[in-house]
This record gives C-alpha cells, structure tokens and sequence, in this order.
C-alpha cells in the first residue's frame, strides 16, 4: 500500500529531465532524507537511523520549471505517494528503492534555512501525477 506524506530533503545529484513517447515532461531526483536531531548532550546534530534516498519524480510543466532551478543540493519540500519497490539484482540478490510521485514541491532557499522571509520558488500544484 502507498504511502503519503510531506517530505524534506536534498538532491544528492543534478536532476535529470526526460520525456515520455508522448512527449510528457517528467523530471527525476534523487533526494536524502535521513532524519537528523540535536544530541542536547553534545549539542552536536545526529543522523536517527541509516540514510534514506528517495527517487522523487515530477510530472510536467512543474517539472520542466525546476528543471531549471534546481542542482545538486538543493533543499527541497515536498508532498506525494511513496512507493516501495523490491527488485532482484543482476547477481541474483533482493534490493529495494522508495520511489515518490512528488505534488507541491518547494524549493527552500538560503534565506529561509536561517529565518529569513525570502519566498521560494514555488511551482502550481499538479493536477495528478503521471498524467
């Protein structure tokens, strides 16, 4: 069953843009995730749990657009379905990925990691993904 959720992270890499034989935009990201929290003892940021990548796709004109403005690193927020995939490897062995068919994604700029109250980018919200 697919889960949902608003998700933040970073791009690990440049996203790649594609189209489908109908000509339909679809943009590719690999995003981390790893949920960090402050060790009040150390006052030192922790990583809970193992990192978490996530292949974040974005369907159309919204796709197109942040095509544009995002890069390795950029920080991102977004909404969508989570899709857990397993698959078998080439040399036999069982291996998953999360996949998300990402709505109403945000670019978090700079200016508001440290307060400030810059907007982001902020593309209109898809109609339905995949379409």
């Amino acid at each position: 069953m697919p889960l949902h959720g608003n998700i933040i992270g970073n791009l690990g890499d440049d996203p790649a843009i594609r189209f489908t034989q109908a000509g339909k935009a679809v943009l590719n990201m690999r995003v981390g995730c790893t949920y960090r929290r402050l060790n009040q003892q150390t006052q030192q940021w922790e990583d809970q749990g193992d990192p978490l990548w996530l292949d974040v796709h974005v369907w159309g004109e919204e796709g197109e657009r942040l095509a544009e403005v995002l890069k390795k690193g950029s920080k991102v927020t977004f909404s969508g379905t989570i899709i857990r995939r397993v698959y078998q490897r080439k040399d036999g062995s069982t291996g998953e990925s999360l996949e998300v068919d990402a709505r109403n994604v945000g670019v978090i700029t700079r200016t508001q990691q440290q307060g400030g109250q810059q907007p982001g980018y902020r593309p209109q919200p898809q109609q339905q993904a995949g379409q």
